[in-house]
């Protein structure tokens, strides 16, 4: 019954774990002003920006729409000439290209994914990255300077293709949630908790009888 009692602790332990993980950045309050924007430069063949995307559709809660939205642009730096991109990918392009030197960045520097939060920047995705991501888009909503740069530069290429989050994992291979699978996905944890919560009781009930 001792061990019994000790498995069922550990599994509430792991359940607190993942909870307190999971738990969501502390939002600001909502001002009179559209949300702000997380643009996506990404590769198809980069699995660091297929990691972003992953993430975002993961932990893109419905509370974050009113403080910044997220914006996929498929680039590519690598291919060669004899390789031709599509239009809308080279015209992408340019823009991530104009925008490396115009928060000058060393070409070292520089790579997929980029990420651009008004003034703020970012090349790579890391365990830690997403929610970095997320308080500083955050921070940028309460910015009053905040400006939209790589707006400027997409109005300026006419080819450019702007994507929401969801149609840029569509292109980039990548399968996407279904809310209804995400729906039951909280059902199914909020029944486990309530399950072993029971199993709990019980335990405690059974070592006082």
């Amino acid at each position: 019954m001792k061990k019994l009692f000790v498995t069922i602790l550990a599994v509430v332990a792991v359940f607190g774990f993942m909870n307190v993980a999971k738990a969501e950045v502390q939002l600001p309050e909502k001002m009179d002003k559209d949300p702000v924007k997380v643009y996506l430069f990404y590769a198809d063949y980069c699995s660091h920006c297929h990691e972003f995307m992953e993430y975002f559709l993961n932990n893109y809660k419905d509370a974050y729409k009113d403080y910044f939205e997220i914006v996929t642009l498929e680039a590519d730096l690598e291919r060669k000439k004899n390789d031709p991109r599509p239009d809308d990918v080279e015209a992408n392009n340019r823009i991530a290209e104009r925008l490396r030197k115009h928060f000058e960045m060393d070409k070292s520097e520089f790579g997929w994914p980029f990420i651009v939060i008004g003034d703020y920047t970012h090349c790579g995705f890391g365990s830690s990255t997403g929610e970095a991501i997320i308080k500083k888009a955050l921070l940028q909503y309460q910015k009053d300077d905040y400006e939209d740069v790589v707006a400027k530069y997409i109005s300026e290429e006419k080819q450019a293709s702007p994507k929401t989050l969801k149609e840029g994992a569509v292109i980039a291979g990548i399968v996407v949630p279904d809310d209804n699978d995400v729906s039951s996905t909280i059902l199914i944890s909020v029944i486990l908790v309530v399950v072993i919560g029971g199993l709990v009781g019980l335990v405690v009930l059974a070592k006082k009888n």
